[in-house]
């Protein structure tokens, strides 16, 4: 049993965690459900965070890639042209080779290219890159097991498709 407190801008659940009344916010009433009712053991709400997060980890040699006059020292945290057209036409050939190889992927493979980027760059910023999202690389690899390869990369590349718009928004 709960109620809705208006006293805030954003809608807050009143529950119960044992004797404690405790205010959720909708999301987490989300995600309480589905942990307690359907035997999920963890997840997180972030929304399009964990599409930029995974963008970042599985794409970051090329967005940090080698291309002319995007980068003017070393502490730019994404390349110039990265919010604009030609970020991606002047990557398209080595994005195509990349979803390629994610789609192409087993469980496997996309461990390991998880692992090897996340130990490399851990902390480093990053546009869009959020590396509080998951707990550790393991958690983010067990996110990425929940996708097939194929939806992962439609859902990589449809991103792409406008990284500013397509950053925010999602549930």
């Amino acid at each position: 049993a709960g109620s809705w407190d208006d006293s805030k801008s954003r809608r807050f659940y009143v529950g119960y965690e044992g004797d404690d009344v405790v205010l959720f916010n909708v999301e987490d009433v989300v995600l309480n459900y589905y942990i307690n009712n359907h035997g999920l053991k963890e997840g997180c709400h972030a929304e399009g965070s964990i599409v930029s997060t995974l963008f970042a980890i599985l794409c970051w040699n090329i967005i940090f890639g080698d291309v002319e006059n995007v980068f003017y020292n070393q502490y730019q945290y994404h390349p110039l042209d990265y919010w604009s057209p030609e970020f991606y036409k002047n990557r398209k050939t080595q994005f195509e080779e990349r979803f390629e190889l994610l789609r192409e992927a087993s469980p496997v493979k996309l461990n390991d290219l998880i692992e090897e980027s996340w130990s490399l760059h851990t902390q480093t910023g990053c546009v869009g890159l959020n590396w509080d999202l998951f707990t550790d690389v393991k958690q983010c690899q067990r996110c990425v097991a929940c996708i097939t390869p194929v939806k992962l990369v439609g859902i990589l590349e449809e991103y792409l498709t406008d990284t500013r718009l397509k950053r925010s928004g999602l549930p």
